[in-house]
């Protein structure tokens, strides 16, 4: 299965948009959205039930974590 880049976002976009109570737009900054390390665990968890893929959380790094954009790009990395 490939995924797209857009998908995947709109996958994380849905996923955290259970667990805060704004809008979420794709270069929210994470942290602004209140989410933390274990918050990020936990989506990288749900993306990978989804697509079927394993995503290492240990090498995910500060600019994986910048927003939704580049979230989804490190995931992307490890489901195609």
């Amino acid at each position: 299965m490939v995924v797209q880049h857009a998908e995947l976002v709109e996958v994380l976009r849905d996923l955290v948009k259970d667990r805060v109570a704004v809008p979420v737009a794709e270069d929210a900054e994470l942290v602004s959205l209140g989410l933390d390390s274990l918050s990020v665990i936990e989506l990288m968890m749900a993306v990978e039930d989804r697509f079927g893929a394993r995503i290492p959380v240990e090498g995910i790094g500060a600019d994986d974590l910048r927003d939704l954009r580049s979230l989804a790009a490190y995931a992307l990395r490890h489901i195609n």
